[in-house]
């Protein structure tokens, strides 16, 4: 089966652009799914033949591993790193105290060999609907001269903390009482981000509200975040930069 790849909304530190890819995959395949689909491709080897194999193979793994080996294995490397600071090159290593934020981390490194050959066997479908559930802000207005925040702007616009503003778009509707629902201020460069309010209306194609009056001056991303029936959360965000002076 082809791998799904659809677009989502690109939150990542240091973001560079609006959008990112995300695959959806057909499944997930547990382990007893797993030894009789080996089973099945063997045609000679038992169920219990291939659990005892797979079982001593982890063990063999972790303890070698834990013995401080890097272990060479058929899909890639497995070996242990060392993670924490310290303030002098004679510092402690104290894994030990939960305070020091010292500890190991176990590590895979696959074989690009295997990784070629699992990557070139890919077939993949793109998700053109994934995003029109999504909600749309498509333009930022302010209520006082009119301004606004649209494509033909290269720059961003500036606008005041807790000024009043009109959100336009689509399926911008949102339950305004629920604390992780509604128009938020994203730092472009950072993860800080500031719900704004209170909300005069909210209606699907329209929302009137004031910029969060908290926010340092800079410039955000402005997202939109709304909800199922299910409760599943959908965002969407302005193609443009907002600036808060």
């Amino acid at each position: 089966m082809p791998l799904t790849v659809s677009s989502r909304v690109n939150t990542l530190i240091g973001r560079k652009r609006q959008w990112r890819f995300h695959v959806k995959h057909a499944g997930i395949v547990g382990f007893e799914s797993l030894m009789k689909e080996m089973a099945r491709s063997s045609g000679s080897a038992s169920l219990p033949d291939i659990a005892r194999v797979l079982l001593m193979y982890r063990e063999t793994v972790s303890r070698l591993v834990s013995d401080g080996y890097f272990v060479q294995g058929p899909l890639g490397d497995h070996y242990l790193s060392a993670v924490g600071t310290a303030r002098s090159e004679d510092d402690r290593f104290t894994p030990k105290l939960e305070s020091s934020g010292h500890g190991y981390r176990l590590r895979f490194r696959p074989d690009r060999a295997v990784e070629a050959g699992i990557v070139g066997r890919v077939s993949f479908r793109r998700d053109k609907d994934s995003g029109r559930w999504n909600p749309y802000p498509r333009e930022l207005e302010q209520i006082a001269g009119g301004v606004s925040a649209y494509l033909g702007h290269k720059k961003p616009l500036t606008f005041s903390r807790g000024e009043y503003v009109k959100l336009y778009g689509t399926l911008l509707s949102f339950d305004y009482k629920s604390g992780e629902l509604g128009v938020f201020l994203v730092r472009r460069y950072g993860n800080d981000a500031y719900r704004c309010g209170p909300y005069v209306s909210v209606k699907p194609s329209l929302v009137i509200f004031a910029l969060a009056d908290d926010v340092p001056a800079g410039e955000y991303s402005l997202v939109v975040r709304t909800a199922t029936k299910a409760g599943a959360v959908r965002s969407g965000t302005l193609r443009y930069v907002v600036r808060i002076g």
